[in-house]
């Protein structure tokens, strides 16, 4: 019998083992998951293990920030040719990497109570083999967009069996959208799986009126174009450039189209119309998003887009593809939704949110939103699940 076994959720150590998470390379990596790290530990103990691909050093980066500790461990990442050699070699380094943060955590506050992991497939597959070590129950929360689309599990069969086995073994299972939820049962059969929104907070929050004269339009992501469909956004402002009021584009991200976008913005003669800011920690993004006049989130596939709901939270409002999970919270007092990939539809929404964004009162989309997505009761949700696991 577990000693846990008569425990409440609320005095529970919780160790959060994510497969995102922001470091000093990527600032906005998983800033979500972080979130909820430090809302959660407003109130019980919470630990981070995160191991992190980075040649530079070997030792650890350890934070105490209240109630949360946060524990970064690098680990050289392999460049082998061979693909597959070079996979398992990261997954053996990796799992060296996670048990060092582990033992780190238990050498300064003891066994934890249960084990949250954070996307598949490396962080779950290594937080069931601790669980299992030290006896204690494990849980999953998904966010991974590639959920909502079965075509890249066609010729990735291995991937397929380990991520339906893994989302079958794990104690709870939640999803940030009903979307992503429907997508994980198509892949497991699994019928359980609990739909919890990520929570919005947004400290110190200053609502800032426009200066009407620019137009400021940003877009907050990964410059993955696939995805996030910077692109086309660049393609719509150099259509209706002559035909809009003036305005500023600011891209706030990083990633591996970052030159692709930069030199498309050149060859579409919009590059004095925008700025790459390269990427921001999660903290400078929430002192940055009061500043513009709307958002546009243009992917394909999000499973939630916790930007859009943190620039609504800073009073602005947005345009937003139906791509997955936001048209499940998305009300047309937020702003304008779309179809991906219109360009026609695209412009429109463009022209129409540079005449309109002013009518869309900012006290009353933070309101709204931060309503919607209290910290109490998503907090809640997740303490119900972590109750579920204590009483097995």
């Amino acid at each position: 019998m577990r000693i846990f076994r008569r425990m409440q959720a609320r005095d529970a150590h919780v160790l959060i083992v994510p497969k995102w998470y922001p470091h000093p390379a990527d600032p906005q990596n998983g800033s979500f998951i972080r979130s909820y790290a430090l809302a959660l530990a407003q109130e019980q103990w919470v630990s981070v293990v995160f191991p992190v691909p980075e040649s530079a050093t070997t030792e650890m980066r350890t934070e105490q920030n209240g109630n949360l500790l946060e524990i970064q461990v690098p680990y050289p990442s392999s460049d082998f040719g061979w693909s597959p050699l070079r996979k398992l070699i990261n997954f053996l380094r990796y799992y060296k990497a996670l048990i060092r943060g582990a033992a780190c955590i238990r050498e300064k506050r003891g066994t934890p109570h249960l084990i949250h992991a954070q996307v598949t497939i490396r962080a779950v597959w290594f937080s069931r083999l601790l669980s299992r070590k030290w006896n204690i129950p494990w849980m999953l929360t998904e966010h991974s967009s590639e959920f909502l689309d079965e075509k890249p599990y066609a010729n990735q069969p291995l991937k397929r069996v380990i991520n339906k086995k893994l989302i079958s073994e794990a104690g709870q299972v939640t999803a940030v959208s009903q979307a992503l939820a429907g997508g994980l049962y198509k892949l497991s059969g699994r019928m359980d799986i609990h739909v919890i929104p990520n929570l919005i907070v947004f400290p110190g929050l200053q609502l800032q009126p426009s200066s009407g004269e620019v137009v400021q339009i940003a877009m907050v992501g990964d410059l993955v174009d696939e995805v996030k469909n910077f692109s086309g956004v660049l393609r719509a402002l150099a259509t209706i450039k002559t035909e809009c009021r003036p305005f500023h584009f600011h891209i706030v991200g990083n990633g591996p189209d970052f030159s692709k976008l930069e030199a498309l913005s050149a060859s579409l003669e919009v590059n004095d119309k925008c700025t790459f800011h390269g990427r921001m920690e999660h903290a400078e993004v929430l002192k940055f998003l009061p500043t513009i006049d709307f958002l546009v989130a243009n992917s394909f596939k999000e499973t939630f887009s916790m930007v859009s709901a943190e620039a609504i939270a800073a009073g602005k409002p947005v345009i937003i593809t139906r791509c997955g999970g936001p048209e499940e919270w998305f009300t047309p007092s937020y702003g304008l939704m779309i179809e991906p990939g219109n360009d026609s539809e695209l412009q429109a929404a463009l022209l129409k949110m540079m005449s309109s964004f002013q009518n869309y009162p900012p006290e009353k989309l933070g309101e709204s939103i931060r309503r919607q997505f209290s910290p109490v009761e998503v907090l809640s949700a997740y303490r119900n699940c972590y109750q579920n696991l204590l009483n097995r």
